[in-house]
């Protein structure tokens, strides 16, 4: 397991990466990442077990960086995994805070950095016999589709995915012709999920990620509809339309008492 995984070296600030199978010298395939960051565990078993090399975008989440990037946050915020494992370090944090105010101040040049970025992802994934993939809202819930939607036309080889609080990103997702043939988003089931709305988007194929501790129900909206493992792997975008994803609490949701987390 973890062939990819365990070919990966990390920078504490999240500054690099570089990677080569296990089966190839290091020389290989060196990736310095301006923006994208390490692949997280769950990423690494994208590579292993599906075949997909992802790429990930970790920016600061809610307002943290001066900046609102989680329009539609909820009671997930104070226990966002953004916190969890190496997040806990300030030399990351502040890696991730300076890239949102990269975003936001010098947008141009973020897209430059950016799409270099995604230049040494392909090469990168090409060179390993995977499919390259981008999760760029790791920690937030950025509008991309909008905020930079050439983002999408330029990269047409990447697979781009996201979870998303929004309702209004996922209605236009579930019924707009216009939506980027390339960008997958996953609905979040939160406190202020409305079950008939998400029934409706459920049956035009959109499917719902759900965090859940052990022995609790499914809320009645999501009942009947096919259940996946959301912990198996991180390509999202490859599991059937309208399933549920059930997905463990993680970093301070496991033991919080909060109101997303049935």
């Amino acid at each position: 397991m973890r062939r990819v995984g365990r070919a990966l070296t990390r920078h504490a600030a999240g500054r690099h990466v570089c990677c080569t199978p296990t089966t190839a010298p290091w020389e290989d395939i060196i990736t310095r990442y301006h923006l994208l960051s390490e692949s997280n565990y769950k990423a690494d078993k994208s590579a292993d077990l599906v075949g997909w090399l992802t790429g990930t975008l970790q920016l600061a989440p809610g307002r943290l960086s001066g900046y609102e990037v989680c329009f539609d946050r909820g009671h997930c915020y104070p226990t966002c995994v953004f916190y969890a494992g190496r997040g806990g370090f300030d030399s990351t944090k502040q890696a991730r805070i300076r890239r949102t105010k990269l975003l936001h101040e010098n947008p141009d040049a973020f897209y430059h950095l950016l799409s270099e970025d995604l230049a040494k992802l392909s090469r990168a994934a090409e060179k390993l016999g995977l499919e390259p993939c981008c999760r760029p809202n790791c920690f937030s819930d950025v509008p991309w589709e909008e905020r930079m939607p050439q983002l999408f036309t330029e990269w047409p080889g990447i697979q781009f995915y996201d979870y998303t609080k929004s309702a209004e990103r996922t209605d236009l997702f579930a019924g707009n012709s216009d939506w980027p043939a390339n960008y997958h988003l996953t609905y979040s089931w939160s406190e202020k999920s409305k079950p008939r709305v998400v029934a409706k988007w459920m049956d035009r194929g959109v499917s719902v990620a759900i965090p859940m501790r052990e022995n609790r129900q499914l809320p009645p909206a999501l009942e009947g509809r096919p259940i996946v493992d959301g912990d198996q792997h991180d390509a999202i975008f490859l599991h059937p339309p309208g399933s549920v994803l059930v997905l463990k609490p993680k970093g301070l949701a496991r033991t919080a008492r909060t109101e997303f987390i049935p």
